[in-house]
């Protein structure tokens, strides 16, 4: 695995690539304002993306992409989003696979809870 951290001030953004053969599980939480970013490149190997967002008083961002690059690759992402009464969650959630790859699996699921009834999730 490769890690590529950048910060900025609210912004955070990561990209891992996965290879030689392994396996790759992430468990991540994401609160607070910004615009928070995870990019998993399966180069050879699986990864398993576990997320739980949280927005109560704030407007959280977040994109989370899988990129199959190669075939024999496999990635499964299951996001939970907890939004309170004043809160607000974006979320683009990406399953991208590669042309002329074969023999892949991509899986992504999304579920959303609302703590209230002025909440929003996008």
């Amino acid at each position: 695995m490769v890690f590529d951290q950048t910060h900025t001030d609210s912004d955070r953004a990561r990209t891992i690539v996965v290879q030689n053969n392994t396996h790759l599980e992430w468990y991540g939480l994401t609160t607070g304002t910004g615009h928070y970013s995870l990019h998993f490149i399966n180069e050879s190997g699986e990864s398993t993306v576990r997320m739980l967002l949280l927005a109560n008083n704030s407007h959280t961002r977040s994109t989370v992409r899988s990129t199959l690059s190669v075939s024999h690759t496999l990635t499964d992402i299951h996001i939970i989003s907890l939004v309170g009464n004043a809160g607000i969650i974006t979320l683009n959630g990406i399953v991208e696979i590669n042309s002329g790859i074969q023999k892949v699996s991509g899986h992504i699921l999304e579920e959303n809870i609302f703590l209230g009834s002025q909440g929003q999730i996008q």
